[in-house]
């Protein structure tokens, strides 16, 4: 409260007096300064009205008042004599003691955050205060009675920061806020990863390829690699996978797709990809497949015995279409040579997954004694699996003796055999036996598909279902 002591018969205050106060709960005592004012700071026991009564004591009794010609000012001369003493009241009303909050916001890098829409709730959940940060991140609530409040964020004022959880505050009777400031932190949004699972070439989406996504981390050297794992990725039928990724910088994160389980008959991509997850953004990320290589392999037998046969030379093409619409051989991408036991070393073939590619096998040399096929075979390479084309030769034929002209005339009699038979008839029009390649039925036991296709016998495994060597299919001619 304001104290001052005024002289009645001039009017003007008076410095230096010295004033004793009391209330009901408090005294104490104030001198005027030189302007003849003060004043007092009590605490009372309570709110609401309240009498306070000042004395002052030991003032002069009588007092002249004077003009100095030459001044205009006032000047006071005071006579001896005898001293009195002043006194007052005043009905005070005492407020409850408040106090206020000062909120200062910041994102996780520290950058100060205007705009931010905070309410102050009291106990009953009912909002005593609100309002939004100035452009330094600050918003201040004051004259609040003291006690505890809920605070709580409404809006952040932008699409990249997540709101703060609701926090206490204690309110400190006749403490302002910015005595003891709060500060909170608006973190920034999750990064949504949207991942793709797809076939290199078709670009068909691949399911149960499991990815598994790490932090960025860097080496001494200061190259980035794969760190913590974060998280483990499936991709679905669709072959995608999604997941919400942490982000603590504005810049974004980095972070390493890395599969480490590719979908069935396709080859594990081992190259990590590195990618930048940004606060609030989806991230499209697609990772790719190339489908395991067939392995084909030639199997050269006899068509009349079966017996195997080395030296085959061949060729694998691809297929084209020439004018006529007849299969060709197009580009030569294999060839090989059968060993002595009749196969050929395994030689790994481009494919897909289903459908498979179509290529052509053409013998360029046949074993000594044999005919060449006399056509290309037909076969088609199916992803991760095993093709095995059985090409069959025929022995080249040798062609007959010619029988000597009779010195005399007259029949020759028939040439009796060392088993007492007559030798077959040589064909009287000198014609050879049939001759070229020619495929024979024969049966395998298994459970490979099975083709045959222009002089030889082709059937197929996959790789995680192949049966034993000499257990194929049966053929179905």
């Amino acid at each position: 409260m304001d104290v001052d002591v005024t002289s009645k018969l001039s009017g003007e205050r008076v410095p230096g007096v010295k004033v004793a106060l009391n209330s009901s709960s408090a005294q104490g005592s104030v001198t005027t300064g030189k302007d003849g004012r003060t004043s007092w700071t009590f605490t009372a026991s309570k709110a609401g009205a309240t009498a306070v009564r000042g004395t002052a004591a030991g003032l002069p009794g009588s007092q002249l008042k004077a003009l100095d010609p030459h001044d205009k000012r006032a000047q006071r001369m005071l006579l001896a004599g005898d001293k009195t003493t002043a006194w007052d009241s005043a009905a005070v009303t005492v407020k409850p003691a408040t106090g206020g909050v000062e909120i200062r916001k910041k994102d996780p890098e520290g950058s100060r955050l205007a705009g931010v829409t905070f309410h102050l709730l009291d106990s009953s959940g009912k909002v005593v205060k609100e309002g939004k940060t100035n452009k330094g991140g600050v918003l201040a609530f004051e004259g609040l009675v003291a006690g505890k409040y809920r605070l709580h964020e409404i809006s952040t004022g932008d699409e990249l920061h997540e709101l703060a959880a609701d926090q206490d505050v204690l309110i400190v009777a006749g403490q302002s806020g910015s005595a003891k400031p709060i500060t909170v932190i608006d973190p920034f949004k999750d990064a949504e990863l949207v991942l793709e699972k797809v076939d290199t070439a078709t670009g068909k989406p691949l399911a149960n390829a499991v990815i598994e996504i790490d932090a960025d981390d860097v080496d001494a050297s200061g190259k980035h690699k794969p760190g913590k794992k974060v998280a483990d990725l499936t991709t679905g039928k669709d072959g995608l996978a999604k997941v919400k990724l942490g982000v603590d910088v504005k810049a974004g994160n980095a972070y390493w797709a890395k599969e480490i389980k590719a979908p069935a008959h396709y080859q594990l991509n081992g190259t990590p990809k590195r990618f930048t997850a940004k606060p609030g953004a989806v991230v499209n990320l697609t990772l790719t497949n190339d489908p395991i290589p067939a392995t084909m392999r030639v199997l050269k037998t006899d068509k009349d015995t079966g017996k195997v046969l080395g030296g085959m030379g061949f060729d694998v093409s691809t297929v084209k279409v020439d004018p006529s619409g007849k299969k060709v051989p197009g580009t030569k991408v294999a060839s090989g040579v059968t060993s002595a036991d009749g196969n050929s070393a395994p030689i790994k073939l481009d494919a897909t997954v289903e459908s498979g590619i179509e290529y052509l096998l053409s013998e360029t040399k046949a074993p000594q004694g044999y005919d060449k096929l006399a056509k290309p075979v037909s076969f088609t390479a199916r992803a991760d699996s095993e093709v095995i084309v059985r090409a069959q030769d025929s022995k080249t034929p040798v062609p007959p003796t010619p029988t000597p002209t009779p010195s005399k005339p007259g029949s020759t009699p028939p040439t009796k055999t060392a088993g007492g038979g007559t030798p077959p008839e040589t064909p009287s029009s000198g014609s050879l036996a049939k001759t070229g390649a020619e495929m024979a039925p024969w049966a395998l036991s298994g459970a490979a598909a099975l083709l045959v296709a222009g002089g030889g016998t082709v059937w197929f495994t996959r790789r995680r279902q192949q049966a034993p060597a000499n257990a194929g299919n049966s053929p179905q001619e």
